[in-house]
């Protein structure tokens, strides 16, 4: 009985942790007009990651202003990044329907872009809050992950989607739990994987191949 209220205690106490870092996500998100978007993401995923190492009795709102500050003078890239994918997509749309379809060759290569895109997409914070690396740098090393990493990019891809559907149906729990939940899918999976290839990458450093 003594494990089972333990275990609802500490089920309850990460809700209320959850739902306290989606409410401080939401709350910079719309002071900055939506124009915090990128900063605010990567300041919600310093949170979840430092959680993920055991530092659960952070000052939640410490840590995320504190990362949320210095990740605004390095945003605009991401910003660029995303800007420009969304205006190719944009136009490769725009011809598609202007000329009545594509050709099997064009829609090979944007579906390819596409997914390579998606897994950029997955991996690009969890990346930036996990190493110190330069703009690109992280950028080639979320799409190599992804590319090396089938099983959990397709963890993370499915629980967005199935996400999606939830909050399609619970649209009230979203201004609780829908951006955390987003952030939490794709952290986990992608700190797990980050932590193997550390952990290979030594074996190999040491003479030890895993």
């Amino acid at each position: 009985m003594e494990k089972t209220m333990n275990g609802l205690y500490t089920l309850c106490e990460w809700i209320s942790k959850g739902a306290l870092l989606n409410l401080i996500w939401l709350g910079y998100l719309i002071a900055g007009l939506g124009l915090t978007a990128v900063p605010t993401a990567i300041a919600a995923f310093t949170v979840i990651r430092t959680w993920l190492r055991g530092e659960t009795d952070l000052k939640i709102w410490r840590t995320f202003h504190t990362a949320f500050m210095t990740a605004c003078t390095r945003s605009w890239k991401p910003v660029i990044l995303f800007t420009g994918i969304l205006i190719l997509l944009m136009t490769q749309a725009a011809f598609f329907m202007i000329n009545g379809g594509a050709h099997p060759v064009q829609l090979a290569a944007t579906v390819l872009f596409i997914t390579v895109i998606g897994g950029i997409t997955l991996y690009l914070f969890p990346v930036w809050v996990h190493y110190e690396l330069s703009f690109m740098q992280m950028v080639k090393h979320a799409a190599l992950i992804a590319l090396i990493s089938p099983l959990h990019t397709l963890l993370m891809a499915f629980s967005a989607a199935a996400l999606v559907l939830v909050f399609a149906a619970m649209p009230a729990l979203f201004p609780f739990f829908g951006l955390v939940t987003f952030a939490v899918a794709f952290m986990v999976p992608a700190y797990h994987r980050f932590i193997q290839i550390s952990r290979k990458k030594e074996a190999l450093q040491t003479g030890v191949v895993s």
